[in-house]
């Protein structure tokens, strides 16, 4: 009887979870399976080439997107295309994403940085805040409500909308001071920057959403120093673990440090710093050595030029060279260290490394077809007829260029021209000492619409002729214009190479869409679209902080209330 009863059960089991199993399946085709939690994590990780705004058809364009990924690089695989190289890629991929978990576990949960836990001092408080709630007494319909806010939808909007229906409750809780507030209200209401809702918070009566309308400033300066010092030590905090972190990497994996490297190193720079070319020998030398690999004279070299001026370390002296060898080696040791933690088996590292892979294993499926394409002159000429209108080439222009990094010098500038002084001698003075002003002087051929804020600044200008002190996202600029081009067709043969390229790459597109349809018949591909539909899915990272910096600069200009720890 017991037996029967078992395996009954277990027959239940079964089905339970091939039916949940068959529900959670977007796409499958061969060996193909996307479920909804991985569409969910594809979406959040597509890049900021991705042009993605959450419509059905974008939805369906990512789930094509990946089948046909999937499908391209199994079949360079199966011809044996770069296996040597295919390994590498992905296994240096997948070191890169488990240094970067491993850095972000560091600053996620070894850090911990001072937080206000019970804020006595919010009684002293004499701001004053307006607050809305919205209150539910069903969480999916809160769930809801507060997908629609952050999908877009204001909260003013939604309130007047839902006013009057039965099971959920609009109160302008008009304008309060803190004292006012319960804690557990304070405490949400305080995490929000002004025009913010609240996540849902569970509350006696129902589920509330919370939203911060207004607030006055700030008038208690000694709150304001107290934030600004909780911060501050806390920073101290930070900096002084993660070097504590480092430190114990190094010790972990038995880094040696050479004092011949390091002396190599010291005279390097030094033959550098003086105008003279170091010697090639000394490059070579080992600085340090761990188990990954090691670091030489001539890799902190290249990265110390790598970086702009302003920002290149200090290799003056043993401590210095040191440091910068610990920088270059700090990847690696983070990787191990995440390796050895089993973060090398998480969602963001695997997906990594296949990414990786797959834009490996595609790029030679693109050659292949490319390969055997072949553009002939009538192909050729043939396009020129028909685009000749794309091809033509836009206005340019040819500037000279001053750039600072404030207003003021950039003002005496103007003065000096105005008053004689030669554009270029005033350029090269202010680069010198300013080292974001390195590129002031003659600029190379710009065509127009490639800069829309020198375009702006030499409208109706004549060569010869300068702008006024104009700010851009590089700093504040004057220009001078020393030439002008009208647009022109180009001639035939400046084209052809452009041409060529370019029916090549359409064809080999073209070839492969074609081939991933075929195959996609061959294997009996399919989309559920009804599940695609209903399902609920995130904006890319990228887009979502996009979105949360532009809605900070819409409510700049209004006061805005500290977050917890700031």
């Amino acid at each position: 009887m017991k037996r029967r009863v078992s395996l009954v059960i277990l027959a239940g089991l079964v089905a339970l979870a091939l039916r949940c199993g068959g529900e959670d399946i977007i796409a499958r085709g061969g060996d193909f399976v996307l479920s909804v939690d991985d569409l969910r994590y594809e979406i959040s990780r597509l890049g900021p080439s991705a042009a993605y705004d959450g419509t059905y058809e974008d939805r369906l364009g990512v789930v094509d997107m990946l089948a046909a990924r999937h499908y391209l690089a199994v079949e360079a695989r199966a011809k044996g295309y770069g296996d040597e190289v295919y390994e590498t890629t992905v296994t240096e991929a997948r070191k890169k994403a488990a240094a970067e978990a491993y850095h972000g576990w560091k600053v996620e949960r070894l850090i911990q940085t001072p937080r206000i836990q019970r804020l006595p001092w919010l009684a002293k408080l004499d701001r004053k805040i307006h607050l809305m709630d919205m209150r539910f007494m069903v969480y999916e319909v809160a769930e809801e409500a507060l997908a629609e806010i952050r999908a877009g939808r204001s909260f003013e909007s939604l309130a007047a909308e839902v006013e009057g229906r039965e099971d959920i409750s609009v109160n302008d809780m008009g304008w309060r001071i803190w004292k006012e507030l319960t804690l557990e209200v304070a405490n949400v209401v305080f995490r929000l920057d002004v025009k913010e809702t609240s996540p849902i918070v569970k509350g006696r009566d129902g589920y509330h959403l919370f939203y911060l309308a207004n607030a006055e400033k700030l008038g208690l300066s000694f709150e304001i120093q107290s934030l600004r010092s909780k911060k501050f030590l806390a920073e101290m905090k930070k900096e002084r673990l993660l070097e504590n972190e480092r430190t114990g990497l190094v010790r972990r994996y038995d880094v040696t440090f050479r004092d011949d490297g390091i002396a190599a190193a010291l005279k390097t720079f030094a033959s550098a710093f003086q105008g003279e070319r170091p010697a090639d020998d000394l490059m070579g030398e080992v600085v340090c050595a761990y188990p990954e690999g090691r670091v030489l004279v001539g890799d902190l070299f290249s990265a110390y030029y790598s970086v702009p001026n302003e920002s290149r370390p200090y290799v003056g002296d043993y401590h210095g060279i040191r440091e910068m060898a610990i920088d270059l080696m700090m990847p690696d040791l983070e990787a191990d260290a995440a390796l050895e933690m089993g973060l090398g088996r998480s969602r963001d590292v695997m997906w990594a490394g296949k990414k990786a892979g797959e834009d490996y294993l595609v790029f030679l499926m693109e050659d292949y077809f490319r390969s055997g394409i072949v553009v002939t002159d009538e192909d050729l000429e043939e396009y020129y007829k028909e685009h000749l209108e794309n091809l033509k080439n836009p206005p340019r222009y040819k500037v000279s260029r001053i750039l600072s990094s404030t207003s003021e010098e950039a003002q005496r500038a103007l003065r000096r021209l105005e008053l004689g002084g030669d554009f270029l001698e005033i350029a090269a003075e202010i680069s010198e000492k300013d080292p974001k002003a390195e590129t002031s002087g003659e600029l190379d051929w710009i065509y127009v619409g490639t800069v829309s804020a020198f375009d702006s600044a030499l409208a109706g200008l004549e060569p010869g002729e300068i702008t006024g002190v104009f700010e851009s996202s590089s700093g504040f600029e004057i220009l001078r214009l020393d030439g002008w081009e009208d647009a022109f067709y180009p001639s035939y043969e400046e084209v052809v190479p452009r041409m060529k390229t370019y029916i090549t790459s359409t064809r080999a597109n073209e070839m492969l869409a074609e081939w991933v349809e075929r195959k996609k018949l061959e294997v009996g591909y399919y989309v559920d679209e009804a599940l695609l539909r209903k399902s609920e899915f995130p904006f890319p990272d990228f887009k979502a902080k996009r979105r949360e910096y532009e809605e900070r600069q819409e409510s700049s200009k209004e006061p805005v209330l500290p977050k917890i720890g700031q």
